[in-house]
């Protein structure tokens, strides 16, 4: 059993919470009324430019098409493949390949990450915008704390304005779990702040972190999962939370305020409370009893999910 205690707060100054400011709403109107099949990134990248003229609206409306009309389909892993000798046979095959790879995306309506993050960037580059697809390791669940590094997902960078952005059409589109694809638009993975996308997306190559600053891998690998950006986790900073521990104490920076928090354990459901955010610092302790089995800790702030930890 978990005996949760509540402690009131001090010190430290919170700098808010991660605005996306733009509102898309016209956009997103508009390319809701498109086909949702084209035969190819040109067909589709032409309905766009006949309706906007920025780079802005253009790359959000390649942004809502995908997410609004492709769904995730693991089948669709590792579809095509192909070898090459040199590198020049490699930059022709690969060509080929996104070509093949995003009409089929366009015209099927499904795909893996691979599938999205390549047509995301062959109808921007249709449109003159600059854009590639990143290799890189997520994090989706507990399990993925603590793992290995190893290459499993692809999302895009994208330059609108002289200013590069991140950009997640898989994950923006809807989430894949163990009760199969549900779809769902979430912007939050649409030219979202480096700080924040480093949290679950680590690239081969770092400077594609978009990163003034270096984060480890064994960092990245090792810290829990951080999913509601209103809110700052300060400690504690390492994933891995040993079940011999006699208390674990929670430390995040928030608005002022009050927040319902709940916390699960192996997603059995425990309600803490009200809890009162005083000079922009929220805390509270958490004593492990009686919890061999457990493997996972997931907390949650007015109900929505925030940070999950592995129990070892």
């Amino acid at each position: 059993m978990l005996i949760v205690k509540r402690i009131v707060l001090l010190l430290l100054f919170y700098s808010g919470s991660v605005i996306y400011a733009q509102d898309y709403q016209k956009v997103d109107e508009i390319v809701s009324k498109y086909p949702n099949r084209f035969s190819s990134a040109a067909k589709l990248a032409n309905q766009i430019s006949n309706d906007f003229k920025t780079d802005s609206d253009k790359a959000r409306a390649v942004f809502f098409w995908i997410a609004d009309n492709v769904e995730y389909d693991s089948k669709e892993y590792g579809k095509f493949t192909y070898e090459y000798a040199d590198k020049e046979e490699y930059l022709r095959k690969q060509k080929k390949y996104d070509d093949r790879l995003s009409k089929r995306v366009i015209s099927k309506g499904i795909a893996v990450c691979e599938g999205y993050s390549t047509l995301f960037s062959e109808v921007c580059t249709e449109l003159g915008i600059y854009s590639k697809v990143v290799s890189g390791v997520s994090k989706t669940t507990f399990k993925d704390i603590g793992k290995r590094f190893y290459p499993d997902h692809a999302w895009n960078i994208v330059e609108i304005d002289k200013k590069q952005y991140l950009v997640d059409v898989t994950w923006g589109a809807g989430t894949y779990g163990n009760g199969g694809y549900r779809k769902g638009l979430d912007n939050s993975f649409y030219l979202t702040p480096p700080d924040v996308f480093i949290k679950r997306h680590y690239p081969l190559k770092y400077e594609d972190a978009l990163l003034k600053y270096k984060i480890s891998k064994e960092s990245f690998l090792n810290a829990p999962l951080v999913y509601e950006t209103d809110f700052s986790l300060i400690s504690p900073m390492e994933g891995i939370i040993q079940k011999s521990q006699e208390t674990v104490k929670f430390s995040f920076g928030c608005k002022s305020g009050t927040y319902t928090v709940d916390y699960d354990i192996d997603r059995k459901q425990n309600p803490l409370g009200d809890l009162k955010c005083i000079d922009y610092k929220l805390e509270f302790e958490i004593e492990l009893k009686n919890i061999k089995r457990a493997k996972e800790l997931t907390l949650y702030f007015d109900y929505k999910q925030v940070a999950m930890f592995r129990l070892k």
